[in-house]
């Protein structure tokens, strides 16, 4: 959920504690997370990290971002914006949990390969760890 949808308590009081329904927020800032955090959520989306095709006039916030966000909250979060398989090493080793990607996948001649690229990039990220 963005800042702009239904507040995280409202959904959660809506749904309940449901083992198999997640609600995840996205944050631009470790003040977010811990709100965040405090509302319910189980895990967290943090971007925009890098420059984003898909959100050009969005401002990169980069690792240092992630690295905040791992500081002041124990939810797992995903980082999102600009994420290629180049940069997964430097995202990973933030300690998000994964990564989510538009423009790495669509904007790909290719979908499939990319898709396998991002894969072979987090599996050796993870063994790095």
């Amino acid at each position: 959920l963005g800042w702009d949808a239904m507040p995280l308590r409202e959904v959660r009081r809506i749904t309940g504690k449901r083992n198999n329904f997640l609600l995840g927020q996205s944050i631009h800032s470790a003040n977010e997370a811990i709100t965040a955090q405090k509302d319910c959520a189980d895990f967290l989306l943090v971007g925009t990290i890098f420059h984003s095709r898909s959100h050009p006039q969005e401002e990169p916030a980069g690792l240092a971002l992630l690295t905040q966000v791992d500081q002041v909250t124990n939810l797992p979060f995903f980082a999102i914006g600009g994420i290629n398989p180049e940069n997964v090493p430097q995202v990973m080793g933030t300690g998000a949990k994964g990564i989510a990607v538009i423009e790495a996948i669509l904007g790909a001649r290719d979908p499939a390969i990319a898709v396998t690229r991002l894969r072979h990039a987090m599996d050796s990220a993870r063994s790095d760890q």
